[in-house]
């Protein structure tokens, strides 16, 4: 999987001009611009280095990310939140150690919850478009 969100891969941004953008966050930067929705922006983006960098931008790919225990529950903006703090679309996201932190504090809450699934569905949690509750006691 590429940066969560999927970011300039699966999912774009348009502003107000019309320019199309990897991601909201990168809205109004020109250099992320891929061009407008009245031009040939597909032309634009597949020579555009921003996208041929978020093309391979997987948390796998990040060494401190792919050796880290939280791996797959981590949800981390790999590219614009790091660009703008790093200076690089490939970076360990700024929030890195937060993150962490949540995740060791969800754990720890979700153990105490039992069942899962019992739980989040006393929450009378929806959790698609359809309104389906979660989970296999439906």
């Amino acid at each position: 999987m590429s940066s969560p969100c999927g970011a300039g891969i699966s999912q774009f941004a348009l502003s107000s001009d019309r320019n199309v953008y990897p991601c909201a966050d990168f809205c109004e930067d020109k250099k992320f611009s891929y061009g407008s929705v009245k031009e040939d922006f597909w032309d634009n983006m597949l020579n555009n280095q921003t996208w041929k960098e978020l093309r391979y931008n997987y948390k796998n790919n990040i060494l401190e990310c792919k050796l880290c225990e939280f791996n797959k529950e981590c949800s981390a903006c790999y590219s614009a939140r790091s660009y703008y703090n790093n200076s690089k679309i490939k970076s360990i996201d700024p929030v890195c150690e937060f993150n962490k932190l949540m995740i060791v504090f969800l754990r720890e809450e979700l153990s105490k919850k039992g069942d899962i699934y019992f739980w989040l569905n006393s929450l009378n949690t929806t959790l698609s478009l359809r309104g389906d509750k979660f989970g296999k006691y439906n």
